[in-house]
């Protein structure tokens, strides 16, 4: 299963985040105020949000994000297998989590504290 599809043209403006329940969100890449890669963790902080996403080789997601031009990443089945010989520059990913801000949160990074 393919974990990340790279965006190629205009056609959306975000990323699309589809998770192991099919549930899927698109992000205006527009509201991407930081993006932070640790190991096999990439952090996407949002204006209204942050998205965890972990897995391997996750080195095409940070760098698409960071250019503002972040496709669309899936949640591989757990048969799927991370190491295969022949992908191994392909992204892997083996969860999407959406964490919401709180109305204060929201506010405090507003007024610039945080």
């Amino acid at each position: 299963m393919k974990c990340y599809s790279t965006r190629i043209g205009a056609h959306f403006a975000g990323g699309i985040f589809i998770t192991s329940d099919g549930f899927r969100r698109m992000i205006p890449d527009v509201c991407l105020n930081e993006a932070r890669l640790e190991e096999n963790l990439l952090r996407l902080k949002y204006s209204s949000c942050t998205v965890e996403v972990s897995g391997y080789r996750l080195e095409k997601i940070f760098d698409d994000a960071a250019i503002g031009r972040l496709g669309t990443l899936t949640v591989a089945v757990p048969a799927d297998n991370p190491y295969v010989a022949d992908a191994a520059d392909v992204p892997f990913i083996t969860s999407i989590i959406h964490i919401a801000m709180t109305p204060q949160a929201a506010s405090d990074m507003e007024s610039g504290y945080e």
